[in-house]
């Protein structure tokens, strides 16, 4: 048996981490300034080495294989890992833990496209199943996806000086691209400019982005509430308040749905609310995962 197929054999029976081809930094800055160097973009693996079966099939299924290794040779490698047991540096998990204030590094693993300056231009939650193809696929969509968002900005900025209307339309349209790719974080400056550009709501964005903006504000505040039953008054009254815009409605329901699934143990209402989302549009995130939960509960 090749040593490398029985290498990856022996791991998988001892639950062990493979033998990685690839070299990983840890550092946030070292990977920076290696961007800067070398003109390439930042690949970074967010993972939880000794404790997340995601994760640690996709180190052994993807990042394990030669034919990763060499590919990836037009990335910079980071590694961001949240271990519970494994040994880790003081300066390493102290500067894991910040990005992850920084950035939503709420699941494991996590993929993130950055360039030299430490802006994120994708992000994917999850493993990627498939081999080292499928993930490499991946990269080279984050790689095009950063591409487009470059220059929908490339058209606001040239906007600065149009049209109040014109404004409104090129950063609405920069700030719904973000949003969809999970990257609203970056350009968080952008709702309030377009409330105050787009007055007297002749383009309908006012008030879009006042809902978007009471939306993030209840998703912030709601952590340790202990009546979630509020929190999906509060969601209905925002979905009933985004009637207009159905894809922010449907983030809005599904958020409900979800709140009814995991807080109130609410299968009835959770399942109408899936379904409601899914009316709202199959084939966005949110109507692919509300027909992925209607198949799964009972």
């Amino acid at each position: 048996m090749h040593r490398f197929v029985l290498t990856t054999v022996v791991c998988l029976f001892l639950g062990l981490p493979a033998f990685s081809q690839v070299k990983w930094l840890e550092d946030w800055t070292a990977a920076l300034r290696a961007s800067a160097s070398s003109g390439k973009l930042v690949l970074v693996d967010v993972t939880g080495s000794d404790w997340a079966p995601p994760a640690r099939r996709q180190d052994l299924e993807v990042f394990s294989q030669p034919e990763f290794a060499k590919a990836a040779e037009t990335y910079i490698l980071l590694r961001l890992d949240f271990p519970h047991n494994a040994s880790q540096s003081e300066k390493t998990r102290a500067q894991n833990a910040q990005l992850a204030k920084r950035f939503p590094l709420d699941n494991v693993p996590t993929t993130l496209l950055v360039d030299k300056f430490g802006f994120v231009w994708g992000l994917h939650e999850g493993a990627v199943d498939g081999g080292p193809q499928a993930y490499l696929d991946l990269a080279a969509e984050l790689v095009k996806q950063k591409a487009d968002l470059e220059a929908l900005k490339k058209t606001a900025d040239a906007a600065a000086t149009a049209t109040s209307v014109d404004k409104a339309t090129a950063f609405h349209a920069l700030f719904d691209r973000a949003d969809k790719a999970g990257l609203a974080w970056e350009f968080s400056e952008l709702p309030a400019q377009i409330i105050a550009l787009d007055k007297g709501n002749k383009l309908g964005l006012a008030n879009r982005y006042q809902v978007y903006n009471r939306y993030t504000r209840l998703l912030a505040t709601w952590a340790g509430r202990e009546d979630y039953t509020t929190v999906v008054k509060d969601l209905d009254d925002l979905a009933k308040a985004a009637k207009d815009q159905a894809d922010l409605k449907q983030k809005i329901v599904f958020t409900r749905a979800m709140v009814q699934l995991n807080a109130l143990r609410d299968e009835l209402g959770a399942r109408a609310s899936f379904r409601e989302a899914l009316s709202l549009g199959a084939e966005t995130f949110e109507g692919k995962r509300s027909l992925r939960l209607l198949s799964e509960l009972p």
